[in-house]
């Protein structure tokens, strides 16, 4: 089967998956570590180090992490709704 006859059966060619996971990672990692850079600046200031770089660190990371999820829930349940016999498929 080649890629001309994907559409025919079903599936679907998804060219920009490398690129969805490459910036799902650099998401999960640059976000909560600019978070936790926040938080060493604002103990620093306040002169209470580690607190506010793990609290940081740590609700944008849960944050992160749980967007990822519901962002992939929800991608497959679009799939398995287009599954044949289930409502909305095409059998």
């Amino acid at each position: 089967m080649d890629q001309r006859d994907l559409g025919k059966h079903g599936a679907r060619v998804m060219p920009h998956g490398a690129g969805d996971a490459l910036s799902t990672a650099f998401e999960m990692i640059a976000t909560p570590a600019l978070f936790a850079f926040f938080g060493l600046l604002l103990d620093r200031g306040v002169g209470t180090t580690p607190l506010f770089t793990i609290l940081f660190c740590g609700v944008v990371l849960a944050y992160t992490t749980w967007k990822v999820f519901k962002r992939y829930d929800q991608r497959m349940r679009v799939l398995e709704n287009r599954l044949p016999g289930r409502a909305g498929g095409d059998g």
